[in-house]
């Protein structure tokens, strides 16, 4: 079998298909944000120290949201825990990108951490329940691989977007593929 036919083998599967544009576009919105991040911390006044808090919020409440996700998605399952998560990301993005304040930025953007967390937890958890163990190496690069070209394409975007609408615009972009995934 060609490496060609195996991507097409595995992606002919509609749920991992479904997993791996979600991990596509919810990558894509992460990698929108991440490179603006702290121009925007830095536009409401704040020093370099509190623009590294705002990237490390997000970071923090996705780990400390990991512990508490897998109980959750085995709890509630794979779809309400996707959502769950999503809708978090979505409503926390826009808000980041609405607060009038920093600490209310800081806030919001723990808060698309956490669901995050959520969203890759659920994701994870189909994959593991749903790919049988011969195709998961394989299956996984995959889903790493849309994880990362998200991200990388998301990037790229992010400084058009801020250009050309200004550096809170990437956050309502990014509410906006949540919403989409």
């Amino acid at each position: 079998m060609s490496p060609d036919s195996g991507i097409r083998s595995i992606l002919s599967d509609r749920a991992v298909t479904a997993v791996v544009a979600v991990a596509f576009v919810i990558m894509l919105g992460s990698g929108v944000v991440l490179p603006i991040l702290p121009l925007y911390a830095r536009s409401f006044g704040v020093g370099y120290g509190e623009a590294g808090l705002l990237i490390a919020a997000y970071g923090g409440a996705r780990l400390l949201a990991d512990l508490a996700a897998g109980a959750a998605v085995d709890r509630w399952g794979e779809r309400l825990c996707a959502t769950a998560g999503l809708a978090t990301v979505a409503v926390s993005s826009a808000l980041t990108g609405a607060a009038p304040v920093f600490a209310l930025v800081v806030v919001f953007w723990a808060c698309a951490g956490a669901g995050s967390a959520l969203v890759i937890a659920a994701l994870f958890s189909h994959l593991l329940r749903t790919v049988p163990r011969a195709r998961m190496g394989r299956t996984l690069s995959i889903f790493y691989g849309a994880f990362n070209g998200g991200f990388i394409v998301g990037s790229f975007l992010a400084g058009v977007i801020a250009g050309a609408l200004g550096l809170a615009a990437p956050l309502f972009f990014a509410a906006a593929l949540a919403v989409a995934a």
